[in-house]
């Protein structure tokens, strides 16, 4: 197993760092430690030799700084590596992830809530929007009460996969939950023969829709147990990110896994997604799987 550990090196990266190290990662899996520093060329111009001198000792202090941490996670079996890399934090990760052909980012994360999200960027959520592989964002160091938010979709059904594979979870308690969201009955109606009947088809839509959910989270916990994790289901109602992490924070959840259908840029800043709103709110460590591309 190939797993990226994307640091600063500041405490706010303390847990991500615990996780790494108290994981029973398989034998011959390969941990690459790395920390992006963004160059100084825009005001080399103004004094260039202090730049500089800065420069060489903030380098040498954060390679020793990696090298260090580098040493805490190896042991038998393993390969662990650390680079500094120079340029913007998100793209130096998302760069290595791809060329080490990672199959699993672990980052850390120095906050949640609309206020960081969206003043400051995230360079968590920036990763996982772009990363070629699952990204981890990691606020606790305990792994072994997950949600799995599960709609039924490709990416829901890579999220159970790889929750199934990755040894962080391999003793992991898991509750499935699927949620419905059952638009109101449009009040508006163009006639009266459609606004006596719009109760009903509500009514008939609401009942197709939970039986369907219920489907899914009963099916995706029977697939979990036969690969002998303990699992558990609840179907709740309501806006799917703000359902899964209410039933995060009542269970007591250590991590949320749960699978995105990947929408980048633009679309992601118009539109939103499950996995924003879960990354944004959540309290506990959030998985995000994006679905498979398609052939």
């Amino acid at each position: 197993m190939k797993v990226l550990l994307a640091t600063d090196l500041s405490a706010a990266n303390d847990q991500a760092i615990a996780l790494v190290q108290a994981a029973p990662w398989p034998s011959g899996s390969r941990i690459r430690v790395i920390t992006a520093v963004e160059p100084y060329a825009t005001f080399s111009d103004l004094a260039p030799e202090m730049i500089l001198q800065f420069d060489d000792l903030a380098e040498k202090k954060m390679r020793d700084g990696l090298e260090a941490l580098a040493g805490t996670l190896r042991r038998d079996g393993l390969t662990v590596e650390s680079e500094l890399r120079l340029g913007r934090a998100a793209d130096e990760i998302v760069g290595e992830a791809r060329e080490m052909g990672a199959d699993l980012v672990i980052v850390g994360n120095r906050g949640h809530g609309p206020f960081e999200a969206t003043l400051l960027g995230s360079v968590s959520s920036n990763v996982v929007d772009r990363s070629p592989c699952p990204v981890l964002v990691a606020r606790s160091a305990a792994t072994g009460k997950v949600v799995m938010g599960d709609d039924g979709s490709a990416g829901a059904r890579a999220a159970e996969a790889l929750l199934t594979r990755l040894p962080v979870f391999a003793t992991a308690t898991v509750h499935v939950v699927g949620v419905v969201d059952v638009p109101l009955p449009w009040l508006g109606a163009m006639d009266a023969s459609m606004a006596t009947t719009s109760p009903e088809i509500y009514t008939q839509l609401a009942g197709v829709l939970r039986e369907q959910a219920t489907a899914n989270i009963e099916a995706a916990r029977a697939r979990l147990e036969s690969r002998g994790l303990l699992a558990t289901a609840r179907l709740r109602e309501g806006h799917a990110g703000a359902e899964i992490v209410a039933e995060a924070e009542e269970w007591g959840a250590d991590v949320i896994v749960l699978g995105s259908r990947g929408h980048t840029g633009l679309a992601r800043l118009i539109l939103g997604s499950v996995a924003k709103s879960v990354l944004t709110h959540a309290h506990c460590s959030v998985l995000v799987v994006h679905e498979p591309a398609p052939k």
